[in-house]
């Protein structure tokens, strides 16, 4: 592809991104809503709650990778534009939602739509962009998700205090969502990238049966009774489903999860340092909200406020501690900023008993986030710094046929920098 055939391709990426930045924005939004959700049905149990969140994650997590191949099958365009058309009509049916089943429900059909759209980002700029455009174009998709984390929480927050209603949040969705598809609809060009390799449904749909059985037993356990019949079937279920998943991912020819990578020591061990990282971090991103306005009185503005910091502190501190890493290496680095981490965590603990200073009390979790944030910072760059081929990994599951300008020429590099 010549750089010439699309000339307006930063103006598609723009387009594009206008409709895609509603998925960060709405996910770091909903976080601060949460305990008014809980307040507003009525909801005793905070974990049945937290399905608000839980089932959008978990679709995300289980068919964004499958939902990148049918941009091959039917076209980019086509997929994107049902994507972003999906995520606005089920924003619109989250806010209008008279139960919280209802909304549950909503927010799968949100995460259906917001797989479409972001499964296909990358290979939207691979098709659109030469080779030596490609990383600039990645920086500008990395910071306008980073830009929709940040202002998330406190737009939402003050979103939901002024408008006295935590719907808004959804609402809000519905003129970006309109401008951004009619906008995407007249901009992006048909695209497709050579011949897809068949759809891993299997693999997906086994990976999202196995979270939601082992999220159930977990969310449920303490009022069931963790060895009731329920939780048990449910803990059975959710091992039987892992057990079939490893066995679907290695037979097939190509695998939403690559588990042959996991060979690889380094690769293992990121992933790995990665995951406990952020296990602590989002029960505190979950929680906090909740402490902050059932329990220190906060209206959803400050929170969100306050909540923000951690996307503010990743903002600010990302180059640095890149710069550093180019300096002293990553992995003292990493360790550091894991300690950080435990440090900041450690610092959140006493505020579960909420009755005192309240000023005092949010001056010091907001010191504690930021503290967690710098040291997610540090962690990170583990990941991007030493197993640089992470997207690749994951991003592999498009598997194209190698040719110029697909997902895995994109990724290419990356790949062979790990397993060389």
């Amino acid at each position: 592809m010549t750089s010439g055939q699309y000339p307006n391709r930063w103006w598609i990426l723009v387009s594009v991104m206008a409709v895609l930045v509603m998925a960060p924005v709405d996910g770091s939004a909903v976080n601060i809503i949460i305990p008014v959700i809980q307040q507003d049905f009525h909801v005793a149990h905070l974990g049945k709650v937290a399905w608000v969140q839980l089932a959008y994650l978990i679709v995300i997590g289980g068919l964004i990778l499958p939902m990148g191949r049918l941009g091959d099958l039917w076209g980019f365009r086509r997929i994107y534009l049902c994507g972003a058309a999906l995520f606005t009509v089920s924003s619109a049916l989250c806010g209008l939602a008279p139960s919280l089943s209802w909304l549950i429900g909503a927010r799968v059909l949100q995460a259906v739509g917001a797989c479409m759209m972001m499964a296909l980002s990358s290979g939207v700029i691979t098709a659109l962009f030469p080779a030596e455009e490609r990383g600039r174009a990645l920086g500008v998709v990395g910071m306008c998700i980073a830009i929709g984390l940040v202002i998330g929480p406190s737009f939402g927050g003050f979103l939901a205090h002024l408008q006295g209603s935590w719907r808004w949040v959804f609402f809000i969705n519905l003129p970006i969502g309109l401008f951004g598809s009619l906008w995407c609809w007249r901009m992006l060009p048909p695209l497709r990238l050579g011949r897809p390799a068949r759809v891993d449904w299997p693999g997906g749909l086994l990976a999202v049966a196995m979270l939601t059985a082992l999220l159930l037993a977990i969310t449920n356990g303490s009022s069931w009774g963790w060895v009731s019949p329920a939780v048990l079937a449910l803990l059975a279920l959710s091992l039987a489903s892992a057990i079939v998943f490893i066995r679907q991912e290695r037979r097939h020819p190509a695998p939403m999860l690559d588990l042959s990578l996991f060979r690889n020591r380094v690769f293992a061990g990121a992933n790995l340092a990665s995951m406990m990282n952020f296990l602590g971090q989002s029960c505190a991103v979950f929680l906090t909200p909740v402490l902050l306005e059932n329990g220190l009185g906060y209206n959803t503005a400050k929170a969100g406020m306050i909540i923000a910091a951690v996307p503010v502190g990743v903002m600010l501190l990302a180059p640095i501690s890149g710069s550093l890493s180019d300096r002293i290496g990553t992995r003292g680095l990493a360790a550091a900023g894991e300690t950080v981490v435990a440090v900041g965590l450690a610092g959140m603990a006493p505020f579960s008993d909420y009755r005192g200073q309240r000023d005092s009390h949010g001056f010091m979790m907001e010191a504690s986030l930021l503290a967690s944030a710098d040291a997610l910072c540090a962690a990170a760059e583990l990941v991007m710094g030493k197993v640089s081929a992470v997207p690749a990994a994951l991003i592999r599951g498009y598997a194209y046929e190698p040719q110029e300008g697909s997902v895995r020429e994109l990724l290419r590099p990356l790949h062979e920098d790990l397993f060389r």
